[in-house]
């Protein structure tokens, strides 16, 4: 008989019994633990924290729980379970004609499911997927046919011919002139269309397919060839019509942007967030009229400053095409001082890695190195109740954008609260004072619960 991996077999020990109408509820009490809330500047100490079924029932002292499991958390900090607000789960490095070329639907799929249980372990119980197939995993996950953690999804990206989304190679043909034989990178990862009526009909496409929200493109990128980075994408009318399917379809749209003129132009036509945002001005003063609007606008920013600051040059010269590694470096030189920037204004800020999956040898290990480095980069302009709250409160506001869309509507996501669903880390050490503790996860996450199920157990 085959051997179960261990993560697996935890699993399978941790499920509830199925239960009857009449069956009473899982219940379990975190005692002697300390409470990071998701939002407080301090530990509540001493607390007690009862989850019944998949939610958080109770947040206090004394908790009358005689029937519950009890778990002692020995004065360890017990804080939300971390949310990444862009991953790609089906989108592989080097994702131009290698990736295309190279890589199968079902070598994907497969290696998804095992990237979904690495960044369940390391502690982040939802991920938000910017663009690609995603909804199938959170089938896999929610059911618990394989362990990882909630997923929200755009589905397919929508782009321009020649912009961010298409990655095709030179000598691919349009997959729209002559109705040629279309390459499932262009059926799912990133539709290729122009004008608002294909626009429209793209968000209406990746909607039935399951998408949570929309992703758009309002400027050039990096890991595109043939693209310039500097160039605006998406015509006005463009970006309006996405916007107008989501709001009919009561969800949000988000938009990658590297530079200032990308921003005004995705402001202008109501677009509700902003993916990178690095490249937001060539002086102070057009880099503070960029952050004060989006600040002013009530919008969202994500940065994945890990995928760039956190890799060495080698690394991106090894990873990147020429042409790529060219565009990465302006962002590079940019990033620190539309950080500071955002920091001094106070913006509103989600935890997000743009997390790719380098394909070949290392991938877990790469991974989780890139995933991890976003908290250290984020200390050194922010402080560290944003930075924790970047990856736990907000990332659950973000989450709840998509409206009556959400796929987790029970319960609120990033919070220990009352009602909250029972995403929970018990962690060695104060986050508060260090959030870069919780890069070391082999070491500082004791206890990974999610939907009230624990997956890792090591007190």
């Amino acid at each position: 008989m085959n051997k179960l991996s261990g993560a697996v077999l935890a699993l399978i020990l941790a499920l509830p019994l199925s239960a009857s109408a009449d069956t009473p509820l899982n219940r379990i009490l975190f005692a002697n633990v300390n409470v990071f809330d998701g939002n407080s500047d301090k530990l509540a100490g001493g607390m007690e924290v009862l989850v019944e079924g998949n939610l958080i029932k109770a947040v206090g002292h004394d908790i009358d729980a005689d029937d519950a499991q009890v778990i002692d958390g020995g004065g360890r900090t017990l804080m939300p379970g971390l949310i990444d607000s862009h991953v790609h789960f089906s989108a592989y490095t080097p994702i131009a004609i290698q990736g295309r070329q190279n890589v199968s639907e079902f070598m994907v799929g497969a290696l998804a499911t095992v990237r979904g249980e690495a960044m369940l372990m390391r502690g982040f119980t939802t991920v938000r997927d910017t663009g690609g197939p995603s909804t199938y995993l959170r089938k896999l996950f929610d059911t618990n046919l394989a362990p990882g953690p909630r997923v929200y999804g755009a589905e397919a990206m929508i782009s321009q011919t020649g912009g961010h989304g298409d990655f095709r190679g030179l000598t691919n043909d349009n997959p729209h002139f002559g109705d040629g034989p279309q390459h499932w990178y262009e059926r799912r990862l990133g539709y290729i269309v122009d004008g608002p009526h294909e626009f429209a009909r793209a968000a209406r496409e990746s909607f039935r397919n399951g998408a949570d929200f929309f992703k758009v493109f309002v400027s050039g990128g990096v890991s595109s060839e043939f693209d310039p980075i500097h160039a605006v994408q998406s015509t006005p009318q463009e970006l309006t019509a996405v916007v107008q399917v989501a709001e009919q379809a009561k969800t949000y749209v988000t938009a990658h942007c590297h530079t200032a003129e990308g921003v005004h132009h995705a402001l202008d036509a109501g677009v509700h967030m902003l993916e990178h945002v690095p490249m937001i001005g060539n002086t102070p003063a057009e880099i503070d009229k960029a952050v004060t609007r989006i600040v002013e606008s009530d919008v969202f920013v994500e940065f994945n400053t890990g995928t760039v600051l956190g890799r060495s040059l080698d690394e991106l010269k090894a990873m990147l095409s020429p042409e790529s590694y060219a565009k990465v470096m302006p962002a590079i030189q940019a990033y620190r001082a539309s950080l500071r920037a955002f920091a001094e204004h106070g913006a509103k800020f989600v935890y997000g890695t743009d997390l790719v999956a380098p394909w070949g040898g290392g991938t877990l290990a790469t991974e989780a190195r890139l995933q991890l480095a976003e908290f250290g980069i984020y200390m050194e302009f922010f402080d560290n109740l944003s930075v924790l709250k970047s990856a736990t409160l907000w990332g659950g506001e973000v989450a709840a954008m998509t409206g009556p869309n959400n796929p987790y509507p029970e319960g609120r996501l990033g919070v220990i609260k009352e009602g909250a669903y029972a995403d929970i880390l018990l962690v060695n050490g104060n986050p508060l004072d260090d959030p870069a503790i919780l890069a070391d996860h082999a070491t500082n996450l004791h206890l990974i619960m999610k939907d009230g199920i624990v997956f890792k157990n090591r007190l």
